[in-house]
């Protein structure tokens, strides 16, 4: 398969294309299965949440003043977080109900699993800061 210059998640103004951040972030068997599920898409309303929830991951990895303002702002920290876990949620609830393909909602819950993982270190490390 080609390899694309995918730019989809958003936040993105660095170098990297959403491979090079996704296979930072989660490794090259995610950067697979994203690539497979992208020829599937219907709406693409998951999509958009997962690349969302991705972005927002790797802009906190690479903005300490972003992450800094989590740590600072109870408030926005809570609305962070509880965002990420609805859309994430959102796109669980979605791949259950879609019951077309096993393997492709297996990938997509796996995926937002590995989302959730990344999400709770996240948290627990703002956790630690704040405390």
């Amino acid at each position: 398969m080609k390899a694309t210059n995918y730019r989809e998640i958003p936040y993105n103004f660095t170098s990297a294309d959403d491979r090079l951040i996704i296979n930072h972030l989660f490794g090259p068997a995610v950067w697979d299965d994203l690539e497979e599920l992208r020829s599937q898409r219907v709406t693409g309303r998951s999509a958009r949440l997962v690349m969302r929830c991705m972005g927002d991951l790797f802009i906190l990895h690479r903005n300490p003043f972003l992450f800094q303002e989590l740590i600072d702002s109870p408030l926005r920290r809570h609305t962070f977080f509880t965002v990420m876990k609805r859309d994430l949620d959102i796109i669980e609830r979605t791949a259950k109900k879609v019951n077309v393909n096993q393997e492709r909602s297996s990938k997509v819950i796996n995926l937002v699993h590995l989302c959730l993982d990344r999400v709770k270190e996240l948290q627990k490390e703002i956790s630690g800061a704040v405390a």
